[in-house]
């Protein structure tokens, strides 16, 4: 898989990417990356991935008030390994408002850790037929949450470099113009 090396630093066309050659890959329906807001009570997609139609499509947010009891284990487990999603009761919360409407089967949520904490999960969901998630895959899955660690990290600290460098340039103008006026 060469998802190591799509990472550019560019958060969003990392995570993009990550999700498309997982899915192609891993033959798994869709692949989405979700993170938790500030407060740590709603899930955002940040991008999703339909395997079927090969496009990236959006996802309404989670809140923890509609899905206390998955909420409550995604931030305390490993991983949530839910080949029967719609009878696991920690994606019980879903049945009726996301697993039915869509179709989907078997659901694998892995935690991503940021900065010491989990910061969002990386969802494969498999629709049509259920899938036996093998202890592989959930293994590939946290790997992958590990990049995604990694990609974050490179991210932010690419943001951290061009603000110095704006600093540092704003900082010779300066420096320049003080010589100028003495």
């Amino acid at each position: 898989l060469k998802i190591s090396s799509s990472i550019t630093g560019n958060l969003e066309k990392d995570l993009n990417k990550m999700v498309s050659i997982i899915a192609e890959n891993l033959l798994v329906s869709r692949v989405s990356i979700w993170f938790f807001n500030k407060a740590g009570d709603t899930l955002e997609c940040k991008t999703l991935y339909s395997l079927k139609t090969k496009q990236y499509i959006s996802e309404t947010d989670i809140k923890d008030i509609d899905a206390p009891i998955y909420f409550k284990k995604i931030k305390t487990e490993e991983s949530i390994v839910a080949s029967y999603a719609e009878a696991d009761i920690s994606t019980s919360e879903f049945v009726e408002t996301y697993f039915k409407p869509l179709g989907i089967k078997s659901s694998l949520d892995t935690p991503i850790w940021f900065n010491g904490k989990i910061s969002g999960i990386l969802c494969l969901e498999q629709i049509e037929k259920v899938r036996i998630w093998s202890e592989n895959e959930q293994e590939f899955s946290a790997s992958i949450c590990g990049l995604i660690s990694f990609s974050m990290e490179y991210n932010e600290r690419k943001n951290t470099e061009k603000v110095l460098t704006e600093k540092q340039e704003l900082l010779n103008q300066a420096q320049n113009l003080a010589r100028i006026g003495n």
